[in-house]
């Protein structure tokens, strides 16, 4: 299971202990930055879902423009604003560069993990999404609301997907997450010939496949799992793994 992996851009310590305290573990702090030249290397190298951006260091308003160069860089990642600061002027300065939010301290907890959920979520424009339990995905990556976190996945994790009624449930190398969400969704969402049908119910992950039994129509993948394959989707599949016979 991969963390949400967030960059800080600041310079307060107090501000730092306390943000690390919030964070749940579901969330990995994955670089620290306070000076613009060490943000945008950071963001450029680093595997980032989110940034979180204090608008002042050192008494000097450059989080609005490490946030602009971010917007130029391309490639973008969602961001949270945070200041202090209740002037006018720098808040339309701020809201120049889009933040998905702008937070004033002292953070509020609930607010600040609210923030981030409503940021990822309006980051891959899938609003409300978490809000019934569906899949959200970005990238190489699926979050899952799992009570009061988002859960990152990596598509590689995922092991196979099985209806059970009207949802799905995702069974990856380390959980289990029941969705609701139609499987035929879930598949347009998934790179095709990564995931492939074995039967009605069921999607897996080709890259889990250890063994296959053509003749007893079974697929055994790496966690040890038996899957039904099913005659309507089995040509495929064995196309898929490139059998030669």
């Amino acid at each position: 299971m991969k963390k949400t992996q967030i960059l800080l851009f600041k310079d307060n310590k107090e501000d730092l202990e306390l943000l690390i305290s919030i964070l749940p573990d579901t969330f990995k702090i994955v670089g620290i930055a306070d000076n613009l030249k060490k943000g945008l290397r950071l963001y450029k190298n680093l595997d980032i879902d989110i940034i979180i951006i204090d608008i002042f260091l050192r008494g000097e308003p450059l989080g609005i423009e490490f946030a602009h160069q971010v917007r130029i860089l391309g490639n973008p990642k969602p961001f949270i604003l945070l200041t202090n600061s209740i002037n006018k002027d720098i808040f339309k300065k701020a809201k120049i560069t889009n933040p998905c939010n702008y937070l004033i301290k002292p953070l509020n907890p609930f607010e600040l993990l609210f923030a981030i959920e409503l940021a990822l979520e309006q980051f891959v424009e899938q609003k409300g999404d978490f809000e019934t339990n569906e899949a959200v995905f970005f990238e190489n990556s699926i979050f899952v609301k799992k009570g009061q976190s988002l859960i990152k996945n990596n598509l590689d994790d995922i092991q196979y997907v099985e209806v059970e009624g009207c949802y799905c449930n995702i069974i990856t190398d380390n959980d289990k997450y029941i969705l609701q969400i139609s499987l035929s969704k879930l598949m347009n969402e998934l790179p095709f010939g990564r995931f492939l049908k074995t039967h009605r119910k069921c999607v897996v992950n080709t890259s889990k496949i250890k063994t296959i039994f053509p003749k007893d129509n079974l697929i055994m993948l790496t966690g040890g799992e038996k899957i039904v394959l099913s005659r309507r989707y089995k040509e495929t599949l064995l196309k898929s793994c490139k059998i030669f016979r």
